[in-house]
This record gives structure tokens, C-alpha cells and sequence, in this order.
């Protein structure tokens, strides 16, 4: 019988080590640990090649491309306050990294990794991120300056 590829998987893994870790004990609302559980089943895997190994071994591709829009949280019951206080739970804790903000412009969204830094929460050697503040402009992103619709400033 052949494993399925588990992107493709009704199941997804978790490491038993993340789990047991006092980084996750540590989280204080229930809805961190949905949006934990939710950006680990958006992974996604694709079969390592490794010569002539025998062992299938998978590879995780996705990682810093994975997208947690408030639209999508709301659709699962959070509001988007709760679903700021997750995000910002998880990457204190260090599960998540925002890789690049979307800053509310229009399409564009929020990538995040999956971090390890959690293997090294309450030590010294842990590196504390926060999370990005929102630029409000972004280059070739909606009226700038010179364009028709982007009014100069008046002087009275």
C-alpha cells in the first residue's frame, strides 16, 4: 500500500516536539492554537528525490508563501481583533514570522513562515520578533505622486 502525498492528505502532522514544547504550553488563548493548526495544514509538500534511497522523504515548499487573510478568519469564527491577538501570540512565541505585509492595500496579503524559533523560547538565546509595522505606501501601489488622481497639496 502506497502513502498518499500529504498535501494532498485529509491528515496533517504536527511534531510531537512542538507540541510537548513549553512555547505552546505557554499560549494563552484557545484561538492561537487554531491558527497555529491552521497554518500547519496549509503546507504544502512535495516528494524529495534523494538517488537511490528507498525511503519516500518530503520536502515542505510553501514555507514564507503561506497566506491568513481576516476575511478567511472571519470565515472561521474570529473576529479580527482575536485574530490579531493570535498572530501576535504566535510570533511572540515564535511559531510564525510575517515574511511580508500586506498593509491593507488592496489584494495584496500577509505571507508568513512557520518558524523554529519556538525550540528556543524562554531562553537567552531566543530572538524576539514582533510584528512588522503596516508601511502605509508601497512602491507602484496606488495613487502616488504625479499621478492624475493624486491631488497636490494645497497652500493656504
Amino acid at each position: 500500500m502506497s502513502k498518499t502525498n500529504p498535501s494532498n492528505s485529509p491528515r496533517f502532522q504536527i511534531d510531537r516536539a512542538l507540541v510537548s514544547s513549553p512555547a505552546f504550553r505557554a499560549l494563552k488563548t484557545p484561538n492561537a492554537v487554531r491558527v497555529l493548526l491552521d497554518f500547519h495544514s496549509k503546507r504544502r509538500w512535495v516528494e524529495k528525490t534523494n538517488g537511490r534511497r528507498r525511503k519516500k522523504q518530503w520536502a515542505f515548499v510553501n514555507n514564507g508563501e503561506l497566506e491568513y487573510t481576516y476575511k478567511e478568519a472571519e470565515h472561521r469564527g474570529m473576529s479580527s481583533s482575536v485574530f490579531v491577538r493570535a498572530l501576535d501570540e504566535l510570533i511572540a512565541h515564535g511559531f510564525i514570522d510575517v515574511v511580508e505585509t500586506g498593509a491593507g492595500v488592496h489584494k495584496m496579503k500577509t505571507l508568513y513562515s512557520l518558524s523554529d524559533r519556538w525550540q528556543k523560547w524562554g531562553t537567552e538565546e531566543y530572538v524576539i520578533n514582533k510584528r512588522p509595522k503596516k508601511k502605509r505606501w508601497r512602491e507602484n501601489r496606488g495613487f502616488q505622486r504625479g499621478h492624475p488622481y493624486h491631488p497636490p497639496k494645497s497652500r493656504t
